[in-house]
């Protein structure tokens, strides 16, 4: 008996030792950094290779250092990031359907839109309009996934003041938005008229 004890322990150890090593190898390629901001900068590149669940890790990583230094700006970024995560279409068919992550997509889309929300509130708490107006995109695109054009539209209406707010403070101010649109009121009026919104 004490026998078969010891010839299946390192069995189990091994083991232990190699699921470690995989899961520690789920963001290869990415630098080991502390910088929380350059961990959002990681995500968005995990992102666009298909690699979501260690970006949704590198942003918890983000924001839990954010929130440790009391950094609601950086909280507001990381926050941003989960919005584009969640509503992600890639996210969205490789994660939520098969594993039920959130139970149904609604669920994901609901997620996306409570994120860009608390991101909106920080920024603007700190009156960083160019930050909430990227936060009201979010939501009116969050909406629009769901099907309800009219709060989608209410967003994106928002977000042209807001967008004007950040000019008059900052008129050099640009967001980083979609090719082929020249400014951000360009790409929200896209929005707009691809959701029917009514005319502004």
């Amino acid at each position: 008996m004490s026998h078969a004890r010891v010839r299946f322990a390192p069995t189990r150890t091994l083991t232990a030792v190699t699921l470690s090593t995989l899961l520690g190898c789920t963001a290869i390629g990415i630098p080991v950094t502390s910088d929380p901001g350059e961990k959002l900068h990681y995500a968005y590149q995990l992102m666009n290779r298909g690699r979501f669940l260690p970006a949704e890790w590198l942003t918890q990583e983000s924001l839990d250092i954010y929130r440790q230094r009391g950094n609601e700006l950086g909280m507001a970024e990381a926050y941003h990031t989960f919005g584009n995560l969640y509503k992600n279409s890639g996210y969205i068919e490789g994660y939520v359907r098969p594993r039920t992550r959130f139970g149904t997509v609604t669920e994901a889309y609901g997620k996306s839109i409570d994120n860009f929300t608390r991101g909106k509130i920080l920024f603007e708490k700190h009156d960083d309009y160019a930050g909430a107006t990227r936060c009201l995109v979010g939501i009116g695109n969050g909406y629009a996934l769901l099907g309800d054009k009219a709060t989608a539209c209410e967003s994106y209406a928002e977000a042209l003041p807001s967008f004007d707010m950040a000019r008059q403070r900052n008129p050099s101010v640009r967001l980083p938005i979609l090719t082929g649109y020249p400014d951000a009121p360009a790409l929200i009026n896209a929005f707009m008229d691809q959701d029917g919104c009514p005319d502004r």
